[in-house]
């Protein structure tokens, strides 16, 4: 995986910063995790996981998520003794729902497991996130705040959004479209955009028949 490559001499990053997460209409913390939690028993990290983030897919999921791929949005921030913050990690995943080992839950639920115990069958996860949680301070917080994805791009993005998103995604789009009405033989990445414009696809196309079904029997009549 490549990486951005990080201009903060003409990026006021602190202030970007410290405005998000103040913008509790834009960002809202997931989970909180101290320093004295770093290294707890798995029945502790068990209940937090439980306490903290289920409640929040409980109150949040929609099943309309898997339908139609839609994503979340997380990124992780450390806050230090003098509440100034550094944005560690971002990241977007689709929504499963919480029994499912892929996905924005199951990506969290590893996130927080990893940093807690310092334990991950996964070496990428545990070099990323077990790591974090040595690194951290007596006196540091480490939170998973989620990003409301449509009031950030009606705030802090360019007018012209839309019409950036449409020129990234619609040849993904496209390629997908002629795919499934040409019923090509064709495959797609499971993380990538070509799945999420198919999944899409499936369900505009299946709405699209079951009105036309419905006009036949009023019709009919």
């Amino acid at each position: 995986m490549a990486k951005m490559k990080k201009m903060r001499n003409i990026v006021d990053w602190k202030f970007n910063i410290t405005q998000l997460v103040n913008d509790q209409d834009v960002c809202s913390v997931l989970v909180q995790i101290e320093h004295k939690e770093i290294h707890s028993e798995k029945q502790y990290i068990d209940d937090k996981i439980e306490r903290d983030l289920k409640q929040k897919y409980d109150d949040t999921f929609s099943v309309e998520s898997g339908k139609k791929q839609i994503g979340r949005v997380w990124m992780l921030i450390k806050q230090n003794e003098n509440d100034e913050y550094e944005v560690l990690q971002v990241a977007q995943a689709l929504e499963y729902t919480w029994n499912v080992d892929k996905g924005f839950w199951y990506e969290l639920r590893k996130h927080v497991n990893a940093i807690l115990s310092g334990i991950n069958c996964d070496e990428y996860i545990k070099d990323d996130y077990a790591k974090i949680g040595e690194s951290l301070k007596e006196n540091e917080i480490l939170m998973f705040y989620e990003v409301q994805v449509d009031k950030y791009l009606d705030i802090y993005a360019p007018d012209n959004v839309k019409e950036i998103v449409f020129e990234i995604a619609k040849e993904y789009y496209t390629e997908a479209s002629i795919a499934f009405y040409t019923q090509a033989d064709w495959g797609f990445y499971n993380s990538g955009m070509d799945k999420r414009a198919l999944y899409r696809i499936y369900e505009d196309y299946l709405e699209i028949k079951k009105i036309e079904e419905q006009k036949k029997k009023v019709d009919i009549l």
